[in-house]
């Protein structure tokens, strides 16, 4: 009867390993590179392209269009990506890494 009270308690504990794990992790890339670890995960799937839509790299990152968004402002603003408007459909919104952008990634860590 006690093995059955344990296991989602073993699983709690495990998820609460993790979650510190990546929090210590996101604090340390938040020092060494200037951004956290959404910003590189949306920073390095760009990169990955020469182009790509807002909407694409929210679904790659597991995100929403509205988180990537705010983190794209964040990254346009520190000049690591620009946006461009397509030119056959003027509503659509490509990304795509800077130099600068380039650069950081190439001398950033892992993520985990």
């Amino acid at each position: 009867m006690g093995s059955k009270n344990q296991t989602p308690q073993m699983i709690l504990s495990s998820l609460r390993q993790i979650i510190r794990a990546m929090d210590i992790r996101s604090r340390y890339l938040g020092r060494t590179v200037g951004l956290t670890v959404p910003q590189l995960v949306v920073l390095r799937a760009i990169d990955e392209h020469d182009q790509i839509p807002i909407g694409r790299i929210a679904e790659q990152a597991s995100l929403s269009q509205a988180t990537v968004t705010n983190i794209v402002d964040r990254l346009e603003q520190r000049g690591l990506l620009v946006r461009a408007r397509g030119d056959v459909d003027r509503r659509k919104v490509w990304l795509k890494v800077t130099p600068d952008g380039s650069m950081l990634l190439a001398k950033s860590p892992e993520i985990l």
